[in-house]
This record gives structure tokens, sequence and C-alpha cells, in this order.
């Protein structure tokens, strides 16, 4: 795995969204176009996403395979059982039925794992006892102490400390607890470029019970989008000179704001560097490719049918600029966007694009873009522009991004647009 450098000096860089990466990690295939990221490499026997123009990074090992996304389910495993439909103490292999998974997630049968590496991936079980275990699967991070996952622990409605997961085994999420019912979410923090992470198995008390587990909310919103959306840098130490899944917190990010306040199932699949088209270096963004697969390291295509959203928001544009898309190529890839959403979703689907917290360079063409589709019929596109980082009351986050001040004005300015145009 090609390690992160520290040799960052340019300041101009830090004010770009994903401008750091050309430093930051090794970029394979920079020179292919878009589809670079489909043709995959083998590793292992694996079979992996190849890092392409969005100064991605690959590792060695890892979960990507082309038959991953099986949905046959193991039921109860070592020393549990089962009775009413709970499942009693002792080692529980997790199933759909056991456990609630939001934002993009598979079944991978070689590991009998779950994987859910999308930012504010996650899942949510209900359980009896004093306490439980995890144990998870790390196959891309676990080598770079840098790029280890961090998962967010809300117990009972409540956050706790945020764990570490260093590599494959169990992790103790909730300990010393008082008798009776218990909730608890697991909540991925980074993108899925730096790490993935799976959970295998639960292990409970000999007196515990996992119960069935929470519904999802009804609503879905669905959020794609770069770094900004990722959260880079949004949580000190800021000015550090690399992207590190320290600095990255999907929990306090606008898409999380606006998850709670809304009461909504929101998937976001966002890479730091994500371009409509072309990104500040020149190269073609491999946003796109990313996007129609399970998983940032997967080739596995995405099953769209299961799962729509009401409502898409777009904050891409960031990263198209200086020498990355013309106006004509900035155009097209709007265009290829939304025409697969539309593919995808249907024209029921409500898309609002939003843009220009870092520059504000294409807030023209975003504005064309929409006009374009109004004109041909397609009223259901909306663009809510967003005012720069205010440095004096937000301060600025690593690499010149929104600090989680600048997150929570942005989920101020676009929760009433949504409420408007929603009717929530």
């Amino acid at each position: 795995m090609k390690q992160i450098s520290n040799g960052i000096k340019k300041a101009g860089l830090l004010l770009l969204c994903g401008a750091l990466f050309a430093s930051l990690f090794g970029c394979a295939g920079q020179t292919g176009g878009e589809n670079s990221g489909d043709t995959g490499s083998k590793d292992n026997g694996f079979v992996f996403s190849t890092a392409d123009s969005e100064t991605e990074q690959t590792e060695s090992s890892g979960n990507n395979s082309s038959g991953t996304a099986s949905k046959e389910e193991s039921e109860v495993s070592q020393g549990s059982t089962s009775v009413g439909g709970e499942q009693m103490g002792g080692e529980i292999a997790v199933t759909a039925k056991n456990t609630t998974f939001f934002g993009r997630h598979y079944e991978d049968t070689r590991f009998d794992t779950w994987f859910f590496n999308w930012t504010l991936g996650g899942f949510q079980i209900t359980f009896e006892g004093s306490g439980i275990e995890g144990y998870f699967h790390v196959p891309v991070g676990a080598n770079n102490p840098d790029n280890h996952p961090y998962i967010g622990i809300i117990l009972d409605g409540k956050r706790q400390e945020d764990i570490v997961v260093r590599g494959d085994g169990w992790v103790t999420l909730a300990e010393g607890l008082s008798a009776g019912k218990h909730t608890l979410q697991v909540v991925k923090l980074n993108e899925s470029m730096l790490n993935s992470i799976g959970i295998e198995k639960f292990r409970l008390p000999s007196n515990g019970k996992l119960l069935a587990p929470p519904e999802l909310p009804n609503r879905k919103i669905e959020i794609i989008g770069d770094s900004i959306t990722c959260g880079y840098g949004n949580i000190p130490p800021y000015g550090a000179p690399a992207l590190t899944s320290a600095i990255e917190d999907g929990l306090q990010t606008y898409g999380s704001f606006i998850k709670e306040h809304f009461s909504a199932d929101v998937r976001i699949e966002s890479v730091s560097g994500g371009a409509v088209y072309r990104d500040y270096l020149g190269n073609v963004s491999a946003l796109f490719s990313k996007y129609k697969q399970c998983d940032y390291y997967d080739i596995t295509p995405y099953d769209f049918s299961e799962w729509t959203p009401e409502l898409v928001i777009i904050n891409l544009g960031t990263n198209d600029f200086g020498q990355g898309s013309t106006r004509e190529e900035f155009l097209d890839g709007g265009k290829r966007w939304i025409d697969f959403l539309r593919e995808k979703y249907g024209k029921d689907t409500q898309i609002i694009w939003t843009y220009g917290v870092m520059n504000q360079q294409c807030d023209g063409y975003i504005e064309e873009l929409v006009e374009y589709y109004h004109n041909h019929g397609d009223t259901k596109i909306a663009y809510v522009p967003l005012e720069m980082i205010k440095t004096d009351t937000e301060g600025v986050g690593s690499g010149g991004h929104p600090t989680v001040k600048t997150h929570r004005r942005i989920a101020d300015t676009l929760i009433p647009e949504i409420e408007k145009i929603m009717g929530w």
C-alpha cells in the first residue's frame, strides 16, 4: 500500500476540496478514463476496483470481489439458541433478520460478513444484557494506522466514545449496562476510500438476548458528494498535513444533521476529490464509476432497485475548476449524472443540487444545467447555492475544508429548502 505523504507545502492547494489528494495518495491509472475503475485488478484471489483519476489508494488485500452481495442468511451460531424469534446468549451470526443496516451495505459470503463502508453507513440492533461485543473484519485500512476505520457508538440514543477498529477481531461495543432492553447503533465515520469494515457476529452474556431490530424511517434521502460531504477535516486537529481517519467525523456532517432533523433513512456516497467530470488536476473523476458499485473497492454492480430515495442531494462542482472541467464537460457530466438517476429512480425523485462552500466558479454551470432540464420538462430539479466558509466565525478545517460549524450552517441552509420543496 502506498503511504500518505506529509510533504504538502503549497498553501494554495489547501483551499481546494480534495486538492491534497494528488500528493497524499499513490494514484494508479490516472491517465485512464472514468471506466478504468471498472476493469479491476487481481490480488490474492480478490478482484479490486482499480484506483484511477480521483487520486485514490488501494491495498493489497480486501473484501472485494465480483461475487459479493449474497443475501443468504445463516441463523444462530456457536453457543446461542433461538426462542420465539429471540436469540439467546453466546455468539450469534449477523443476519438481515436480527440486524437493521443503513447506508449501502452487502453480505460477502467469503467472510460471512456484512460490510457497510460508505460514510454514515452502519447498523442498529436491540438486545438485553449487560454488554455486547461484535466481531469485525477490516480488509482495507488495517495495515495503516492512519487509515484504521473509526466507528461511532450510539447507545440508547446517546453517543458514546468512538472506537478505532485496528483489524479483524472482537470489539466491545457496550458493557456494564443495567438490566433491560437496549438499542445500539454503530456508524462508520470515515469515507470508503480510506478503509472498509464489516460485522460477522455478536457475542452476548449467557443470559443476554438479541431481540428484533429497530426499523428504519420511511423517508429516504441520498447524498452524493466529494470531500465536503465526507467530512474531511471537519474535526480537530485542524491543519493536519494529510487526510487521515482521525479528522473525518461523519456524524458531524451536514448530511448527518439533515438525517437527524428529518428522521430520515440517509445514504451517502461521497469520495474526496470527486468531481462532476474532470477534477482540478485535469483527471477524469472516478466518482461516477464508484457510485455504480456496491462499494468503493468492490466492482460488484450495485442494485439500484432495492432502495429508492424520495430526494437526492448532489453536492459536486468544487473540484471542477482550475485545470478541471470545461463548461462543456461539466454540462455533459452533469447530464450524465441526472440522466442516470432518472433511469434508476424514475421521474418522481426530487433532485437538489447544492454547491459553493469552498469555491463558486461552477455556480453558473449548475444554473445552466438546471435550466436545461426545466426547459425539457423536468422540473423536479432545484439548485440551492451555498455561501463560502465564514472563516472569522466558523474557522477552517484541515485542507481548507468546512468545520463542524460550517456543516451545521450548510444543514441550516438546506433544511428549510427541503421542507419547502418536499412538503416535509
